[in-house]
């Protein structure tokens, strides 16, 4: 996966990305936020931040957002803008299901993809399985399965649990910006999304943040911070909420359970057109 390089816009603002758990750092050109962006955005005093995220590191955005407030606490309003996130996991989804038919055309019947990201935190890896499931339910692949690289399950217990349910042949396929491992025993998919497809999406987002200031005024790194909040105060609900809905989440998983062995879950992903990437843009 390729980040696309700073580059200004026609505001003369530049385009700089921040990166997290799904997206590589240093090289790529994402930057890590902290003493990273921060010296970046010395060195471009006006500028709009795209985090990059597919809705797996909710997180991105608001230390992104903490990060950009220091840095503008001296300069003018709207210098620094903070984008939406690259994706969301509506994305990912729509963006997988479109590369599994890509990574298992010709072999569906006897091939499996296991979906491979860096992982993150217990809820984006939990997350993770969500999409997972998601993906094989529209598509009927055989097996979509899960692993995480450096992370628990791992690689290796991802493709033995694919062989074991019986897949000839294991596709790797990335579920982050990060490009999947190379392994002796299985195949592995190319990049989520081509340079091309990523570079459009990025400056898109950064378009929708100048536009979002020049209609509203709005510069979004107060609503980084105030959705943040309603998500802490959400899953604080939730927590206490999971006792009432105890018995109806065993029901649920019983019913599931059954077919989710027999099919297991698999994800795979090569790489997405352009136009595949405007769609679901």
């Amino acid at each position: 996966m390729t980040v696309p390089p700073r580059a200004a816009e026609p505001s003369g603002r530049t385009v700089l990305t921040v990166a997290g758990h799904e997206c590589p750092a240093g090289a790529s050109g994402a930057l890590k936020p902290g003493r990273a962006l921060a010296a970046a955005l010395r060195e471009h005093p006006r500028a709009v931040v795209v985090p990059m995220t597919l809705g797996r590191d909710p997180d991105l955005a608001v230390t992104a957002a903490q990060t950009m407030r220091w840095a503008a606490r001296d300069g003018t309003p709207g210098d620094l803008l903070l984008a939406k996130p690259f994706g969301t996991v509506t994305h990912l989804v729509g963006w997988l299901r479109a590369a599994v038919v890509r990574a298992l055309r010709g072999g569906e019947s006897g091939r499996a993809a296991l979906l491979v990201a860096p992982p993150g935190r217990p809820e984006d890896d939990a997350e993770l399985c969500k999409v997972a499931r998601l993906v094989w339910q529209y598509l009927r692949v055989p097996w979509v399965e899960v692993a995480f690289s450096g992370g628990e399950p791992g690689v290796p217990e991802g493709v033995d649990r694919c062989r074991r349910l019986g897949a000839r042949e294991v596709v790797l396929v990335p579920a982050s910006l990060v490009p999947a491992p190379s392994w002796d025993d299985a195949l592995t998919a190319g990049p989520l999304l081509g340079s091309a497809a990523l570079a459009a999406l990025v400056r898109e987002r950064a378009a929708q943040a100048e536009l979002r200031w020049r209609r509203d005024g709005d510069d979004g790194l107060a609503a980084a911070a105030a959705h943040h909040d309603h998500d802490h105060e959400h899953g604080h609900d939730q927590g206490h909420g999971h006792d009432h809905e105890h018995g109806h989440g065993h029901g649920h998983d019983h019913r599931h359970g059954a077919a989710e062995h027999r099919h297991g879950l698999l994800v795979g992903t090569t790489e997405t057109s352009l136009k595949g990437a405007a769609v679901h843009g």
